[in-house]
Formats: C-alpha cells, sequence, structure tokens
C-alpha cells in the first residue's frame, strides 16, 4: 500500500481488521502518519520500494496525491487499485505496464463504516481480484461498480464530494433555525436530517415528491417555505454545482 493520509489511514484499519489479512506493506515516507499504526503486527512499514523490488505482492493500493504516482516504483504486483481521484485507468496501465487495473473512488464517512465506494475494473481483472477488492470496501460501507472512468469522474462529483455537499446544507439549515432564536438547534436539526433519512429508507418504492407530499399541505407552513426554495431555483442550483464538479473531475483526468 502507497500511502498512509487520510483516506490512506481509513483503508489501513479496515485492512488490517479482515479476518484473512495476515501483513500489510506500507509505503509512507512521512514516518508520524503512522504513528496511529505502531506496534500493530500485521503492519510492516517501508519509506520507500527499494529493498522490495524483488518481491511479489497481490494488490497495490495507490493512495498518494495524484500528482505524485509518477514517483512510485512498483514492485511485481497481481493488480493495482487506486483511489487517485483524476488519474485514469489508461494512464495507470501505460505507465506501470500493467493491465489489471482497478479504479476507486470512495469518500470519507467511511472512517466509520457509511462509505459509499465506486469501483471500475479494467476487462483483464478476473472475478475473484474483483471480488478481493470489493471485500476490502465493503468494510468500509457500501460498493458500487462501474462500467467506465468516465463513471468514475461522475461518481467523484456525486459521492466523493458528496459529503461536503450535505455538511454544508446542514450549517445552512443550522444557521438559519439560530435566527429564528431557538436555544441548541443543532440536535434539533440533525434529529430532523435522521427521521427523514429513516423515512427515506423505509420507503425506497416510493418516490421523494410522494413523501414531501406528506408533510406538505396546502396553505400551510412547509408550502410557504417551499415555495421560497421553488423560487430560489435550488434544484437548479443542484444540478449546476455537481455538474462543475464532474466538469472538473474531467480536467483532473487529462494527463499532465
Amino acid at each position: 500500500m502507497f500511502g498512509c493520509g487520510a483516506m490512506g489511514s481509513i483503508i489501513l484499519r479496515n485492512l488490517i481488521s479482515l479476518k484473512n489479512t495476515k501483513s500489510v506493506t506500507v509505503i509512507e515516507r512521512h514516518i508520524e502518519n503512522m504513528d496511529l499504526f505502531k506496534g500493530n503486527e500485521k503492519i510492516v512499514h517501508h519509506v520507500s520500494t527499494e529493498s522490495l523490488m524483488q518481491d511479489h505482492f497481490d494488490v497495490a493500493i495507490l493512495a498518494v496525491k495524484p500528482q505524485d504516482f509518477k514517483l512510485i516504483s512498483l514492485p511485481k504486483v497481481d493488480t493495482i487499485a487506486s483511489v487517485m481521484a483524476g488519474v485514469s485507468s489508461i494512464e495507470l496501465e501505460s505507465y506501470f505496464l500493467q493491465p489489471n487495473i482497478v479504479r476507486i473512488m470512495p469518500n470519507t464517512p467511511a472512517q466509520l463504516g457509511y462509505g459509499m465506494t465506486g469501483l471500475f475494473a479494467q476487462s483483464s481483472v478476473d472475478t475473484v481480484r474483483r471480488q478481493n477488492i470489493e471485500n476490502i470496501f465493503n468494510q468500509m460501507g457500501k460498493t458500487m461498480w462501474l462500467q467506465s472512468d468516465d463513471d468514475i469522474d461522475r461518481f467523484t462529483a456525486i459521492a466523493g464530494s458528496g459529503p461536503a455537499y450535505v455538511y454544508s446544507f446542514i450549517r445552512d439549515y443550522i444557521n438559519a433555525a439560530e435566527a429564528l432564536n431557538i436555544k441548541n438547534v443543532k440536535p434539533l436539526v440533525l434529529q430532523v436530517l435522521l427521521g427523514a433519512l429513516e423515512v427515506v429508507k423505509e420507503n425506497d418504492s416510493k418516490d421523494i415528491q410522494e413523501l414531501i407530499g406528506t408533510v406538505n399541505s396546502k396553505g400551510g407552513t412547509t408550502e410557504a417555505a417551499l415555495e421560497v426554495l421553488s423560487r430560489k431555483d435550488v434544484s437548479s442550483i443542484w444540478k449546476e454545482a455537481l455538474d462543475a464538479a464532474y466538469k472538473r473531475a474531467l480536467e483532473l483526468s487529462r494527463p499532465q
């Protein structure tokens, strides 16, 4: 495994929790990033691959910054699993001369087991290799197999960046609630969100508009609020925001 930053640490914690994991070799030049894992017998830490070039590994997980992957000296591996945004499977295959490439896009709620991870494998990656990668990321929440590099870019705009959109909405919701002079509104808002999410999950077959109708009544308070959101065209703002994220992912995907 290359890199043990924020996402790398999340992946590593889940890797070492798997029953069939005997050892994980971690290449991390910033020694302080390994402090959380001191004393763990499953982890073998190196600052470089200099002494590993004759070894053979099942999977190499690349969790470094996209601009740093060309600094990697890769030992012999069966599969490369990349969590780097903006680096296509074609670019990775061309650079490492390795056809078994899996691109992975997790998101930060994976640290609590509520992640949503997108996976895309080149056609050369067989079912066993796919399942091994999926097993790692199923530990962190849910996974979804995608059909192309472009799908990974779209997934990044929706789920990779998605938690920040939700945090932004929660922040604004809390600020608006505080303006109504109710004390300690954060727990109130969070419970509203949790409750609404549970209702959506329990009514999975229903259209979201139907659920809105169970709260909204003609001439009522909900209608007054929803009319403001409609007048401000919030739905179009959401579309514009996700489109901007997708276009940025495409820009990052272009070879430098």
